[in-house]
């Protein structure tokens, strides 16, 4: 909803469509998170930090 209520002012909805278009939603983007917080998860499991 919170996006929905930019929608009257143009200048600022054009910007928030060109950002989400300008991020990576690529399955390559997401598996190199998910690698990231997978390693995360197992160094915290090894060491308790």
């Amino acid at each position: 909803m919170r996006a929905l209520a930019l929608y009257p002012f143009k200048d600022i909805w054009r910007t928030l469509q060109l950002s989400g278009m300008e991020a990576d939603h690529s399955w390559r983007a997401s598996a190199l998170r998910y690698v990231e917080v997978y390693r995360n998860a197992l160094a915290f499991h090894k060491t308790g930090k």
